[in-house]
């Protein structure tokens, strides 16, 4: 995201004013976002020494005119929304669609330039019922990067401008599932020549066989979202 937002970590909507109606419905847990101290595997999602965790909720605090309060065995470093009528409570988030959202912006930004340099790991457990809507965002990162549903599978890559022309580097397989848990893993990890490497690790039921083990690869890095602007309650952003 950018110009407003070019340092949040949203959850639950889609960061392109055009992508309203792919709001997740549904219920949301947990969330977690980590740093890294700089020490030890950089890409280790799982608690290690090298782990500082800038957010982890289970959603056991409050929420007073959209702001949460974290209780005090969670952790937010920085500020929490609850946007246009998220619902807590019973420890848990209720999303119903559209724009309804959760931003996390950190007190530090993580992804201060045009082009996303820093690697990163995003993981996602969830348990999809029914058919899921064309292109819904499962993951999202600087509105460029994305593992999406796209015909019944899941696609994962990112956009990129290679000069002023707008190159897509994804990939899709896998069949997801209704009323199965599924658990995806995804690496974004800068090439240091300009270019970066996404790999997708996913699966179902506890086992990744038959579903999705793959790489895609680009010349250049992810692009954030160039421009935004406020509309309908919401920030936009669209590409330059």
């Amino acid at each position: 995201m950018a110009a407003g937002l070019n340092k949040a970590f949203g959850l639950g909507n889609d960061v392109n004013a055009q992508g309203d109606d792919r709001g997740m419905v549904g219920m949301l847990h947990q969330v977690r976002v980590n740093g890294t101290d700089g020490a030890g595997d950089g890409y280790e999602l799982q608690p290690s020494p090298a782990a500082v965790d800038q957010l982890l909720l289970g959603f056991d605090g409050t929420a007073t005119g959209g702001v949460y309060a974290p209780a005090a065995a969670e952790v937010a470093a920085g500020t929490v929304t609850l946007n246009n009528g998220v619902s807590l409570a019973n420890s848990a988030l209720t999303f119903g669609g559209a724009t309804q959202s959760l931003v996390f912006t950190p007190a530090t930004n993580p992804m201060p330039n045009e082009d996303i340099e820093a690697g990163f790991v995003a993981e996602a457990e969830f348990n999809p019922t029914g058919s899921q809507r064309e292109l819904a965002t499962l993951i999202g990162v600087g509105g460029n990067f994305f593992v999406r549903f796209n015909n019944g599978s899941l696609q994962d890559g990112y956009s990129a401008d290679s000069g002023g022309t707008w190159r897509d580097f994804r990939a899709g397989t896998g069949t997801v599932k209704a009323g199965e848990k599924h658990v995806v893993s995804v690496a974004y990890v800068p090439n240091g020549d300009g270019g970066a490497q996404v790999t997708l690790w996913c699966g179902f039921d506890g086992s990744v066989a038959g579903f999705c083990d793959r790489s895609v690869a680009g010349a250049w890095a992810v692009r954030r979202w160039s421009w935004c602007g406020a509309a309908r309650g919401r920030w936009w952003c669209g590409r330059r």
